[in-house]
């Protein structure tokens, strides 16, 4: 009954938020509301949905990948939560609470620069003007028109059976999950990247009823998780092998985290969830650790950025993983006819 009471509430507010982005989208698709241009390519990486869909990974993995054929890609954030009122070049010490924990950990982990501006537009035009780098990857851009992108990437949570539900339910915020209508949204893309959560054979129905649902004029990739090793979030060595653990999140999906974790052969005690880039204390750890002494805390690279910070004496370790994407030779095929005319000759590759 509750459930059914809670859709007649929020039935209008999702169709008057569905409204207002059509009326948005088509403003600037009639070039009323204008959008500056870069000179570089801008490859936008983005989703249609709320909540973790992959687009950190894959922004890590691209730039990584185009950084070794040669290229000098520049990740462009937003920055959720940062405390910058004009674009800024995030370092690999950069404080968390200024510069927003994903784009640090792509500064961390991607190698090269990364921006994070409230105004996209400007910080494609810091890129521009100290020559950062030849390519500019918008990081959860889709929505962000006021940046022209040569190339929409749309990823999407394919990492649980709720996942794929609400993908296909179709809802606009706030009844469902959607951000846009997606048949508008999809119309603007070339790629959809489907992000499995844990090492999972790719299912061929659920790959079938993907690209009905987006239609053929996309390629159709997946992004499948390879864990790696567990080590401590201080940056030591010494690997975390399977035993009794707590699982501690503050991620938008933490099944997938949990799962890949069991399937390392880790027995979670204890999973503590907390919402989407929650601000971790000194107090909250200290008293989950007391709570289960000798049971070390396993965290995702994303809190491990916001916990490493605190600088605690505690047995805290971080899961490291990175991605596959297959069949990745289809990306390349929409991408280079993009991508700038480099000289290979002078390009040295790593072994």
């Amino acid at each position: 009954m509750r459930a059914w009471l809670a859709r007649i509430v929020l039935w209008p507010l999702s169709k008057l938020y569905g409204g207002t982005t059509a009326v948005r989208n088509k403003l600037y698709d009639s070039a009323i509301l204008p959008a500056y241009r870069s000179r570089l390519p801008v490859i936008s990486i983005g989703n249609i949905t709320v909540g973790g869909t992959g687009k950190t990974p894959f922004c890590i993995w691209l730039s990584d990948q185009l950084k070794r054929r040669g290229y000098r890609p520049v990740i462009l954030s937003r920055g959720y939560g940062a405390k910058v009122n004009a674009p800024l070049i995030v370092k690999a010490d950069s404080n968390f609470e200024k510069v927003g924990d994903e784009p640090l950990l792509m500064a961390q982990l991607g190698g090269v620069p990364v921006v994070v501006s409230p105004d996209r537009s400007s910080g494609a035009q810091l890129i521009e003007r100290q020559q950062l780098g030849d390519i500019i990857i918008l990081d959860d851009g889709l929505q962000h028109r006021a940046l022209a992108r040569s190339l929409d990437i749309v990823t999407i949570n394919v990492g649980s059976e709720e996942a794929v539900r609400q993908f296909f339910a179709g809802e606009l915020l706030p009844l469902g999950r959607f951000r846009e209508h997606p048949a508008g949204a999809l119309a603007r893309a070339k790629v959809v990247v489907l992000s499995h959560r844990k090492p999972a054979l790719i299912d061929p129905d659920l790959e079938r009823r993907i690209s009905d649902f987006v239609g053929p004029d996309l390629s159709v990739l997946h992004s499948i998780l390879i864990p790696g090793e567990i080590l401590p979030i201080n940056r030591g060595s010494a690997r975390l092998a399977p035993r009794d653990i707590l699982a501690l999140s503050g991620i938008a999906n933490p099944e997938g985290f949990e799962q890949t974790l069991d399937t390392l052969g880790f027995n979670l005690v204890h999973a503590a969830r907390f919402k989407d880039h929650h601000n971790f204390t000194a107090a909250e750890l200290k008293y989950l650790s007391g709570k289960y002494p000798n049971v070390p805390i396993v965290c995702t690279p994303k809190d491990a950025v916001r916990i490493r910070a605190l600088n605690l004496e505690l047995p805290i370790y971080e899961l490291c993983s990175s991605i596959r994407i297959t069949p990745e030779a289809k990306l390349w095929e929409v991408l280079e006819p993009l991508l700038p005319k480099i000289d290979r000759e002078s390009v040295s590759h790593e072994p």
